[in-house]
């Protein structure tokens, strides 16, 4: 599974890495602009994403305009947010509020997880929305 950590901390990174990198190859992006870039090369070369875990409080471009960026780029690509091939979202927040995550739903992600979070919970949300059997 190929893995897209977007997140302008780099301390969540290298956490966000070390509890998923037994699930695949794991790239870093420190914000959305960065993001956007390197999920586009990724479908140019047919090796796209499977899953994002993506921030949404990040400068230049926060993580609902990312995940419509790339939405949209899928979009250009013939791929609908309910394809098989359409990139799975989890929201990264420290806010914990219903109405943050329920505006992040409208770009169809398919969860959300609060910061901080555990190894344990990360791996579960992991596991539930991409249908991954545990290691």
């Amino acid at each position: 599974m190929n893995i897209l950590i977007v997140d302008d901390d780099p301390a969540y990174q290298i956490l966000t890495r070390s509890f998923l990198a037994e699930y695949g190859r794991c790239d870093i992006a420190s914000d959305g602009l960065e993001a956007i870039s390197i999920f586009q090369k990724a479908l140019d070369k047919n090796d796209p994403y499977h899953l994002i875990i993506l921030d949404i409080v990040m400068p230049n471009m926060d993580g609902r305009e990312t995940l419509d960026a790339i939405r949209k780029i899928e979009k250009d690509h013939g791929i609908t947010n309910t394809s098989d091939t359409a990139a799975k979202v989890i929201i990264a927040t420290s806010m914990d509020d219903t109405d943050n995550f329920l505006k992040s739903l409208e770009f169809n992600c398919q969860t959300y997880i609060i910061k901080p979070f555990t190894p344990d919970e990360l791996i579960e949300k992991v596991e539930t929305c991409c249908q991954v059997a545990t290691k």
